[in-house]
């Protein structure tokens, strides 16, 4: 690692070879591994590159857990000359301070194990699970992948990739939509108005469901381990590739079980099916928006404005900010993250 005596050698070397490099706290961070996994978006950190972010970090009211993230940051070198603020003592202080630092969680898992029954043996305590789920370690888990079963079997149906959405639903969208016998103006307003019919089912699910500790959720070793295996994970590891996709086949439980029920009760048949299929294409538009949000930086425009919308609601509060591929409802229902 390299001493630098200023601030400006480092911004000279930023300028010179293009390395994507911050000060923080008196040592000199590589980032560009981290970027695209900002909450705000790479472009956030773009423009203090090769400057010293100590005043935008608290400006922007980052928390303890945010901190903890430079731990996981390649170390470029230490800020060490008396024209900065931050002598050798003072730099060596807070590196040790950051080193010291713990998540509040005090469960301590084997990542080289299944989660699930690691979960179910903690036997922790209502608190101590909500802590846990809450303070996302998607920078600071030894395994990037994480395994929830043991079981080769188990474990591949809870593991899903972005693209195993589209594959797993395009059937019964084909299917719903040639069997409808509707007319071509008939379909296409069923088909937006299922899709329209999904924002509310999502909005629902995620709010009384997936987050079901606001509410009802038994506080029970079981039941919590099953919450965190339908939610709970993915707030945790907000960053798991595999784990960010609803698995196929519980999904289908989910929207045939309930979310299309009711459409069956009220439309005839030929409208229904319809009406489902638009529902089904609602619900892959909303995953794949989804894992865009957690693994794209959107530089503008309205995925930007989402993406960073639905990282406040992972990384800011949890408890408001239930709409992922739209706010509407969150307007509708007074749940708008300020």
């Amino acid at each position: 690692m390299r001493d630098f005596k200023t601030e400006q050698e480092v911004m000279e070397l930023y300028q010179e070879t293009k390395r994507k490099i911050i000060i923080f706290e008196g040592t000199v961070y590589d980032v560009d591994n981290y970027m695209g996994s900002h909450p705000g978006g790479s472009d956030l950190i773009e423009k203090y590159l090769g400057q010293c972010i100590d005043t935008p970090f608290e400006e922007n009211g980052h928390t303890n857990s945010a901190r903890f993230i430079f731990r996981d940051l390649e170390k470029v070198g230490y800020i060490v000359g008396d024209e900065t603020q931050k002598g050798a003592d003072i730099a060596n202080t807070n590196i040790k301070g950051l080193d010291g630092y713990q998540l509040k969680s005090t469960l301590k898992l084997d990542y080289s194990k299944g989660l699930y029954y690691q979960m179910i043996k903690a036997n922790l305590s209502w608190d101590e699970y909500i802590t846990f789920i809450n303070e996302p370690k998607h920078l600071v888990n030894p395994i990037r992948d994480i395994k929830l079963f043991e079981n080769p079997f188990l474990e591949f149906f809870t593991m899903t990739p972005w693209w195993g959405i589209p594959l797993g639903y395009i059937a019964p969208i084909v299917y719903h939509s040639y069997i409808a016998e509707v007319t071509f103006i008939e379909y296409l307003l069923c088909l937006f108005g299922g899709i329209f019919f999904w924002t509310f089912g999502e909005y629902i699910l995620h709010r009384f469901l997936f987050h079901s500790e606001d509410y009802w959720l038994p506080n029970h070793p079981l039941v919590l381990a099953h919450h965190f295996m339908i939610h709970g994970i993915h707030h945790a590891y907000p960053q798991d590739r595999y784990r960010l996709v609803f698995p196929v086949l519980p999904g289908y439980i989910i929207l045939y079980g309930i979310l299309t029920r009711p459409i069956d009760f009220v439309l005839e048949e030929h409208y229904a099916n319809a009406l489902k299929a638009g529902v089904i294409l609602g619900y892959v538009i909303y995953d794949m928006i989804h894992y865009f949000l957690h693994h794209s930086s959107p530089k503008k425009g309205y995925f930007k404005n989402l993406k960073v919308y639905h990282m406040q609601h992972h990384y800011k509060n949890g408890q408001s900010g239930f709409g992922v591929s739209s706010k509407f409802w969150d307007y509708v229902f007074f749940t708008k993250i300020q």
